[in-house]
């Protein structure tokens, strides 16, 4: 099986999937994929150098006007898509400390326990959340041009990414370096 790369968003991300010599962007998979499930703000595309993709998301939650930096409590349209899941949290807080003994991460609707102690991975938000992740992850797949492109594992990051936490530009676009370095225990999971 052949290696991914995901260069810089605006660029081609070169993919030899299969010896194919696939190349493509990851804007356009993460746009879909927030398309797909309107309660995810950000996500970025992970993959390079790797056999699979996978993708970190983060929940829309509220901004600290004076800081600029997300806050624990979910938006409205967050609070609602997870009311629709039989989930009443309202914080992220909230969401990911149902399950805290689990890792924070979902493969083909299949969760890995692992104990906290293990790596610096965050907490797993309900299972019916997860499950409700995956379907929108399947619909987004369902769209992907070829295999290559569909996304195979994902985790949800309890923050949102902001300028002030160095996740951002001030363009709003992902800082896909500081948040590889920022998150790198997880990515490593993926690939486990």
């Amino acid at each position: 099986m052949g290696l991914l790369a995901v260069t810089d968003a605006n660029h081609s991300a070169g993919a030899d999937h299969h010896g194919r010599g696939e190349n493509f962007p990851p804007v356009p998979i993460e746009e879909n994929m927030k398309k797909e499930l309107p309660c995810i703000s950000k996500a970025m595309l992970v993959g390079d150098k790797r056999k699979i993709l996978a993708m970190l998301l983060t929940l829309k939650s509220e901004v600290n006007m004076e800081t600029g930096k997300s806050t624990d409590e979910l938006s409205a349209e967050v609070k609602s898509w997870l009311r629709e899941c039989d989930c009443f949290a309202g914080t992220e807080t909230e969401l990911l400390c149902e399950n805290s003994n689990k890792v924070m991460q979902h493969q083909n609707n299949s969760t890995y326990s692992t104990s906290k102690s293990e790596a610096n991975f965050f907490p797993l938000p309900q299972e019916i959340v997860m499950e409700a992740i995956q379907k929108g992850i399947d619909r987004a797949n369902s769209k992907a041009i070829s295999n290559s492109q569909k996304i195979q594992k994902f985790a949800i990051l309890p923050v949102d990414f902001s300028i002030p936490s160095g996740e951002l530009g001030p363009t709003l676009k992902l800082k896909r370096n500081v948040i590889a370095d920022k998150y790198n225990s997880i990515i490593e999971n993926f690939y486990k």
